[in-house]
């Protein structure tokens, strides 16, 4: 009879995991893959936090042509940025402070129209703006984001889907 038994006994022992266990494991991964799914930069946003960094470098041109009561341009190429200040009929450049010239991220590059190698933003002394549009672009991928000037000397961010971009 106790022979028996035993083979009664390994008959009930379940073999696996139960479903619990399963739960648990399967929270542990998803926690896991959260964790390290925040932690890691995502192109999104340091594409549209450089085009917000742009945009108030921008604004400040104009708030700065507005109280200096001179033109202030901002010129932008492939490398990055930098301001120039109209004095007597020329332009000069401005290197220190908040109007010192900038640089684009690691990886973000701007689509500059046709075969131009720059692109103009220019605000008169009463902050009224040439309109005009850079689009910023991440190395190795079709997100994009582009930063507009209206004539009003407003200036705006605009994300892009990748699907209606313009080429």
């Amino acid at each position: 009879m106790s022979a028996t038994m035993s083979q009664s006994r390994q008959r009930s022992r379940p073999s696996g995991f139960t479903l619990v266990e399963l739960l648990v494991v399967l929270a542990i991964i998803g926690l896991l893959g959260t964790a390290v799914a925040l932690s890691v930069p995502g192109d999104g946003r340091q594409l549209h936090a450089q085009a917000e960094t742009f945009a108030g470098r921008l604004a400040h041109a104009r708030d700065e042509a507005i109280i200096t009561g001179q033109a202030v341009m901002v010129v932008a190429d492939a490398r990055g940025y930098a301001f120039q200040r109209q004095r007597l009929g020329r332009w000069e450049p401005l290197a220190e402070g908040p109007v010192k010239p900038g640089a684009w991220a690691d990886g973000v590059h701007p689509r500059l129209p046709g075969t131009r190698e720059r692109v103009s933003f220019q605000f008169d002394p009463t902050g009224v703006a040439v309109p005009q549009q850079l689009q910023l672009a991440r190395a190795g991928s079709d997100a994009a984001v582009r930063v507009i000037v209206q004539a009003s000397g407003q200036v705006r961010v605009d994300g892009l889907d990748p699907v209606t971009q313009p080429a």
